[in-house]
This record gives C-alpha cells, structure tokens and sequence, in this order.
C-alpha cells in the first residue's frame, strides 16, 4: 500500500480549504495525488510536470468553448438587434410580428410577446368589482368564484318565473281615495302599489299625482312651492269613502310612510317620480329612503322623464326601471334599452302600438312590458299579447275580486253604506265570499247569488250564516255553495238558500272561506 511521503519540514501546511475538491479535472486530480504519494526525487518532478501540463490543456479547452459561446452570443445579439430595428430580411421574424387573433402588428417582436405576457396575468385592476360584476355589462374584466356569486346574489328580482303581476294603480282607489295611506292599506290581492312622487320646497319626497294640490285637498297650489310641514297641514277632502278615513288618513302621505305600508303589506312599490326639475342632492334623498326599508332591491322605479330614470339608474344600477311612454317604436324601446339591466317600457293598454310583434320586439332587447289601466275585461286579452305587467284601478290582481249582483229579489243591505257583496280569490286554493242581503224569499233551493267560474268550488260545501229574525233577534241558518258538479236542481257556482231561511224577517249576512279544490 503506497503511503504519502513524510516531509522533514517541520512546518505546517495551513492553506484555506476554499475550493470543492470534486470541481478538479479529474486528469489533474490524477497527478497531483502522485505528487503526494510519490518517494522519489524522479517520479515526483515527472508527476509535477504533468500536472502542469495538463492544466494547461483544461485552460486552453475552456478558452475555445468560452470563443465558441461568445461567437454565438453576437450573433443572438446581432439578429436580436435586427429585428428591433424592423429588419426586412428574416420573413420569419416579420410574420412573428403579427397577430392573427387581434389582426394587429407590434413594432417589435418583443412588444408582442411584452403584451402577451401582460395580457396573461391576471392584475388587480383587472378584475371584476362586485357591482360590475352584477350589473354583467363590462367584459374587459375576468370573473373570480367570489364577484361570481355576488353577481348570482344581486341580481334583482323579475318576479316569479313568467308570471304576470298586477299592480294597483294609485292604491285601492274604488275603496278611498287615490294615494292615500288608506288606499295603500287596502291593497291585499296585487303584487305592486304604484303611486307618484315629487319633491316639496325643503327637499321631501310627498305623495301626489297632481304637481299641484288643488284637486285632491282643502288647499291650493303647486307641492314645489310649499314646505314638507305646508303640507302636512293640508287635508285630502275627496274621493271615494272619504268620512271613513280619520283626520290622519287625510294627510298627504310623505315617500316614507308609503314606504312603510309596502313594507308591512308585502307588496312591490312601484313609484312615478313625476316629471320636474329634481337636483342631485333630490336623487340621493330618494335613494337613501329607500335603503332606510332596505329596499333598493325590491322596488320599481317608472317615469315618463328619461333623465330622472338616468339619475335614478345611475345610482342604482340593479333595479327594475321603466320608461313611461304614450306608444311603442324602435328609437323608445332602444332608449330603454339604453338604460341598461332589468328595464322595460310601459304603455296605455288599449294603444294601437300594443301589439304582440311590439311586445316581442322588446322582449328581444331584454325589456319587461307593462300595460297601464288595464279594466279586468281585458286582463286576459293583453296576457295574450305576452306582457309583463298590468297596472289596473280593478280591485282584481293576482288574486281575483268579483263584486255580485244578488238574483231573485234579493238586494244589497246598505244602510251603513260600505256593504259590497263580493268573492274574492285567497292563496292557498281558497276563496272568500261576504255578503249582507235582504228581500228576495226564503224557499230552499232558492238562488240568492252566482259565482264566476274562477271561484266555484270542485265540491258543493255547506256554509253558515246569520239572519234576522223576529223582535231584532239574530240566529244561524245555512246556504248551500254548488260545485261543478251541479245538481238536479241549480247549476255550478249557485249560491242558494238551505236550512232555517223560514224565520227570517229581515237581512242575512255571510262571511265565509271556502276550498276551491
């Protein structure tokens, strides 16, 4: 076994360890560990010689590569520079340059693949905020699963599936007067109240039709000219049942307070901001009363001023508006259109522009269809026309009303004035029949009233009553209520006499709900 040559110098060898013994050539590594291990003078200098000579060779090796590299380094460099500077001669380069996708030519090939690149990562700036991201009419900007589904969260209702909804013109106006906290009470059948704004001259949102207030109260003048605390003071002094209103439901009702009543009603408010000059600070005022009920997302705004439905859209992206307009073309339903998501137009039912192509043409361009003051004659006749919604002064909506005529003699008992003998359809498969009657006879099988066929029961029901009898005394009986079955004797949806009807001297009254199915 060689072992390595022991030195007579008593110094010591303390050189860094400051390299990787693995980065030597291995054919140098080869000759200095004979220089180590070798014992005499010869083979230790031959050893010595070698190493020399091969490093040399390593050395001169490396200097050709590094010649070779740098040669091609230039001519990378050389073509690099000729393409920058637009070089004609490499049609390959030139072809580079150019995007079949965009149709657009770079100066450089390196300006192409700098877009590219910036093209593909995603930025900041680049994504969707989440009101673009609901309102869906920016594509310059990428979706993330989060502004996604805020986009799914917000967007605003449309009602149900295709359904047709009623709203109810100014309130109940057949029940009291027109716009009056009464008239919004009285609504329970329609899915919307629709009723009218403007602003009084310290800056409140009052409800009137009028941009005065002669017609409908004890005072005269316009709303624009009198303070919100002006107009408290007046009274509303007509309409229909006016004595039954108190003194406070014949104060002009503010936005607010309208706002309350659809709140605890359940129904839609549809509201008129009627034409006029309006400031900014008038559109924020009407925006923050209707996020106090939280109800930016469940309202419709409608106007026949294009500006005020802008402003209102402006601030309120998401929700339904409508433009109010005397007859359907092209230029109104683009400028509808124009006014971005969930809007629509809204026209006078019986227009000769009402047409089922109109209606169409609209709903192409994503609009809803609202036809105004529809009597419930023709409620099925514009429901053919493919419309979306009907604003009706009828006490029917999405849910039925039919006022009867007593038959046979029978009259109406009203002698306090509000009897109205009706039946009306209630949710759930039921219907509600009232009625106060006197006259007529007291035979069984005797018919004091005939149903629609919307509210005629499957099955015949029994049903009690009260009458009238001698010395002011009151006591039960009974009426029969025909299904569509019918009988021997009376027809589907008669409602006839039964048992008791014998002791009767005076008035019946019946109250009752019934299945329908």
């Amino acid at each position: 076994m060689t072992r390595e040559t022991e030195y007579r110098d008593s110094t010591p060898v303390d050189f860094p360890d400051d390299y990787e013994r693995t980065d030597i050539d291995p054919r140098v590594a080869r000759r200095t560990n004979a220089v180590r291990q070798k014992q005499y003078g010869k083979d230790v200098r031959e050893s010595m010689a070698q190493a020399e000579e091969i490093t040399s060779v390593v050395a001169n090796q490396a200097r050709d590569i590094a010649q070779n590299v740098g040669g091609r380094q230039e001519n990378i460099e050389q073509r690099f520079d000729d393409q920058i500077a637009g070089s004609t001669n490499d049609d390959e380069v030139i072809d580079a340059r150019n995007s079949n996708i965009t149709g657009e030519t770079s100066k450089t090939l390196k300006a192409r693949l700098d877009g590219m690149q910036e093209n593909s990562v995603h930025r900041t700036e680049d994504k969707a905020t989440d009101e673009s991201a609901s309102i869906g009419t920016d594509d310059s900007v990428y979706m993330t699963p989060h502004s996604s589904a805020v986009a799914i969260q917000n967007q605003s209702f449309k009602g149900e599936g295709a359904s047709v909804h009623y709203i109810a013109h100014r309130g109940s106006n057949k029940d009291f007067p027109e716009n009056s906290m009464m008239a919004f009470e009285a609504v329970t059948r329609h899915w919307g109240i629709e009723t009218d704004i403007s602003v009084t001259k310290d800056g409140h949102w009052v409800i009137m039709h009028d941009d005065t207030v002669d017609r409908m109260t004890n005072g005269t003048g316009a709303i624009a000219g009198k303070t919100l605390d002006e107009i408290k003071k007046l009274r509303i002094d007509t309409g229909t049942n006016l004595n039954a209103l108190s003194d406070k439901q014949k104060q002009i009702p503010t936005l607010n307070e309208y706002l309350a009543i659809c709140k605890r009603r359940g129904v839609v408010p549809v509201i008129e901001i009627k034409a006029g000059s309006y400031t900014a600070a008038n559109y924020d005022t009407l925006v923050e009363n209707l996020k106090q009920f939280h109800m930016v997302q469940g309202v419709m705004i409608i106007s026949y001023s294009l500006e005020a439905l802008q402003e209102m859209k402006k601030r309120l992206p998401l929700v339904p508006m409508q433009f109010l307009v005397n007859s359907i073309t092209d230029t109104i339903l683009n400028q509808a259109r124009d006014l971005g998501i969930n809007s629509g137009i809204s026209v006078k039912y019986n227009h000769q522009s009402v047409t089922a192509e109109n209606v169409r043409k609209a709903h192409d361009r994503d609009l809803s269809v609202c036809v105004y003051t529809v009597p419930d004659t023709r409620f099925e006749e514009v429901i053919d026309l493919g419309v979306d919604f009907i604003t009706t002064d009828s006490k029917s909506g999405d849910l039925r009303y039919a006022k009867l005529d007593p038959v046979n003699g029978f009259v109406i008992n009203n002698n306090h004035g509000m009897h109205e003998v009706f039946v009306e359809e209630m949710a759930g498969g039921r219907a509600h029949l009232y009625f106060v009657v006197r006259d007529g006879t007291n035979n069984r099988f005797d018919v004091l009233l005939r149903l629609p066929e919307w509210a005629t029961p499957v099955m015949h029901t029994w049903e009690s009553c009260l009458i009238k009898v001698k010395n002011n005394v009151t006591t039960l009986a009974s009426f029969d209520v025909i299904g569509n079955v019918g009988d021997g004797n009376n027809k589907p949806g008669d409602v006839r006499v039964s048992y008791g009807w014998e002791q009767r001297e005076g008035w019946a009254a019946g109250n009752v709900i019934y299945p329908l199915y």
